[in-house]
């Protein structure tokens, strides 16, 4: 019984600490929004990979994330957006979103038993 309890418990957290992950990466874009520009936001859960994906796309190809050097101030004063999904995120990129936008891809990973 208590190993069911303990698989429940892990499970429950794994689920929290996920549910946590995916509200702080699709409100980063509200974050910065100007008004009359618009944004994209898709999430993408693949049940057999055990992956959720977390796309945000805009217009403004012209300002791409970037990661910050090891030795940078992890909190800088302006631009904490990849500092924090480079936290928060398994694995993150950007790409091209056509006709002049990019999208910031995030996945998170259950990696739980």
């Amino acid at each position: 019984m208590a190993a069911s309890s303990a698989t429940t418990s892990s499970a429950r957290s794994v689920r929290v600490r996920a549910g946590t992950r995916r509200t702080t990466l699709t409100a980063l874009p509200l974050r910065g929004l100007v008004p009359g520009r618009c944004f994209r936001l898709t999430l993408a859960l693949d049940a057999s990979a055990r992956r959720l994906r977390v796309e945000v796309s805009d217009a403004r190809g012209d300002l791409r994330p970037h990661r910050l050097p090891a030795d940078a101030d992890p909190l800088p004063t302006g631009g904490r957006g990849p500092t924090l999904v480079t936290a928060l995120a398994d694995h993150w990129d950007c790409v091209p979103y056509p006709p002049h936008g990019k999208t910031v891809r995030a996945e998170l990973l259950d990696t739980g038993a």
